[in-house]
């Protein structure tokens, strides 16, 4: 499904970038300035070289049909994935099937050569575990969480912020409850401040995990 959904313009401009930089990554190292354009003396940050190192290897091995295949791979995984999260949500496998369908569908020129691939993918990871941690308060998932910030710095920093915002409802719901301004008995708080105290760690721990990257303090600054 996946690939008979893929867009046309899956190589994009982003894709042969990426290619170019890694290779210009595992020759070079981390350059100051941007060797790839007719301007002088342009500074690069590398926000997913992780990414790039990861396709230039693929493209030497087998082109651009190995990059293509990995990016359905990759995409196909989101699927799986998704009908996961969505039938332990529901308990329901049909629904949960043709609600992961639909989404593909209008996901589809998400799947291209570019690093959102990888992203996307551990968002939707982030999401489950968060949800997960809440419910049952397992450390297996509190690990996982500390994993995942790591990877994302390293494989598409410009989109790094966006880790933090996913934690936000849950202390926001938290915070309603101990103001007792969600009165509707019927609503059941069920976050505990045991698990709102591991979600305020895990993003001061991502705070600092952000720079774990050749990318530094552009993490946030970029």
């Amino acid at each position: 499904f996946v690939f008979s959904i893929t867009p046309k313009q899956f190589f994009q401009a982003d894709t042969f970038f990426s290619v170019a930089v890694g290779e210009r990554i595992v020759k070079y190292g981390f350059e100051e300035y941007d060797q790839l354009t007719f301007h002088e003396n342009l500074r690069y940050i590398f926000l997913r070289w992780g990414y790039d190192v990861m396709v230039y290897f693929l493209y030497s091995l087998w082109g651009l049909t190995g990059t293509f295949v990995f990016t359905l791979i990759i995409s196909a995984t989101q699927g799986i994935l998704y009908y996961l999260i969505l039938n332990k949500i529901t308990k329901k496998k049909l629904l949960s099937f043709f609600g992961t369908i639909i989404s593909m569908y209008f996901l589809k020129s998400e799947f291209a050569g570019r690093a959102q691939i990888l992203s996307f993918t551990l968002f939707i990871i982030q999401f489950y575990c968060i949800e997960q941690l809440v419910e049952t308060n397992k450390n297996r998932y509190f690990v996982v969480l500390t994993i995942l910030p790591l990877l994302l710095v390293n494989v598409h920093a410009s989109t790094y912020p966006l880790y933090f915002v996913f934690f936000l409802q849950y202390i926001a719901e938290c915070i309603l409850s101990k103001l007792k301004l969600k009165k509707d008995e019927n609503t059941k708080i069920v976050i505990e401040n045991r698990n709102i105290s591991k979600l305020i760690i895990l993003m001061i721990i991502a705070v600092l995990l952000g720079f774990c990257s050749p990318c530094g303090v552009d993490t946030y600054t970029y």
